[in-house]
């Protein structure tokens, strides 16, 4: 769409006058083009003025269009690729602290002292090449991982599925056999640390959780046993798990570590611990108090064919996380379903509130 005719078509909608439009548009122009118009979820010809308009649309009358117009401006967060991308660089020096720690405790030494002995430095080498790092969803940005550390690592050791084949086990154990004879390392040819990478957690139940009758779900769980069933003897005794978030909700943190504490009791020759490059507190919320006015949007223009059997109602989001967060490549079903949600087509006339979204979901499994 001509951008003059989408501005003007939002300006209709919101009845702007001359001054308040001008105003507007130099914000909706700026945004659209560092940040909005780089969503990944768009249908194709399509881009953020198109999909305002067709968002504000739903709206029945101009003072709620008003409001979701504010809350567009002022509560949404938006991540775009260049903030994520800044958060994958801020990983490395967490995976050298972690290594040097492991060092450090391995020959009962400072971890300031790690670098700066021979030893030391020899053994950081060995447990950096023991290393795997595996992305656990697609959003887990291993491209630029991969990138980001070229030298430091081989490709050998950045995986992007987490479902990994007996073939290629065996291989990266191989190359990893390889570059220890190489370097004249007294060391055994087992991944001693295993990184398991993911871009964002919310309530954190598709990472672990527990069931009813006791038993262990979620992808921590499920990589664990698979690992311990058919790889075991690729692994170091005890092998150290780290999982990294680059983005968590506090709740899910909150969520996360008391569970990963209780799973790791049950296991045997696996250690696990946790970290998250940025945890986002109830700020980036809807809430009924710092977001009134929206907030009462979401039971008025909430359509219940956009449930499914496995999310079930998301007006407030997947397990009420009420989020107002929306990533560059997808927005989380966390997020309240106003941002999100479509009817489908066939729906359209079944039901009195159709919904448009602003940022249309992917729907994801892994």
């Amino acid at each position: 769409m001509n951008e003059n005719l989408a501005l003007k078509t939002i300006s209709n909608q919101l009845n702007w006058d001359n001054s308040e439009a001008k105003r507007e548009f130099e914000w909706l122009k700026l945004l659209s083009a560092y940040k909005y118009d780089a969503y990944e979820g768009y249908e194709p010809g399509s881009r953020f003025y198109v999909s305002l308009i067709g968002w504000l649309k739903q709206f029945g009358s101009i003072d709620d269009r008003k409001i979701a117009y504010a809350f567009l401006k002022n509560n949404l967060i938006f991540f775009s690729r260049r903030e994520i991308v800044h958060l994958v660089h801020r990983y490395w020096p967490v995976v050298q602290r972690t290594i040097i720690k492991s060092v450090a405790d391995d020959l009962k030494i400072p971890t300031w002292e790690v670098m700066a002995d021979p030893k030391g430095k020899e053994a950081f080498a060995i447990q950096l090449r023991q290393s795997l790092f595996v992305g656990i969803s697609d959003g887990a940005k291993m491209d630029v991982f991969r990138r980001d550390n070229e030298g430091r690592i081989s490709n050998e050791q950045a995986v992007v599925g987490h479902e990994m084949s007996k073939e290629k086990w065996e291989s990266m154990v191989k190359d990893l056999a390889k570059d220890i004879i190489k370097n004249g390392w007294i060391a055994d040819p087992v991944f001693k640390h295993l990184f398991l990478i993911d871009d964002f957690t919310a309530s954190g139940t598709s990472l672990i959780r527990k069931e009813k009758d006791g038993t262990w779900d979620g992808k921590v769980p499920k990589f664990i046993a698979r690992t311990s069933k058919s790889h075991l003897d690729k692994l170091h005794n005890p092998c150290k798990v780290h999982i990294h978030h680059f983005i968590a909700t506090r709740r899910s943190v909150d969520a996360v570590t008391p569970l990963v504490d209780e799973f790791v009791a049950t296991l045997k020759g696996f250690e696990i611990n946790l970290s998250f490059g940025l945890i986002l507190d109830e700020r980036c919320n809807v809430s009924a108090t710092d977001c009134k006015d929206f907030y009462n949007l979401l039971g008025k223009h909430y359509d219940k064919s956009v449930e499914t059997d496995f999310s079930l109602c998301v007006q407030h989001g997947y397990k009420e996380c009420e989020l107002a967060v929306v990533l560059e490549h997808n927005t989380p079903n966390n997020s309240v379903a106003l941002i999100w949600a479509e009817t489908k087509e066939e729906d359209v006339t079944k039901t009195t509130t159709p919904m448009s979204p602003l940022f249309r979901r992917r729907t994801r499994h892994s």
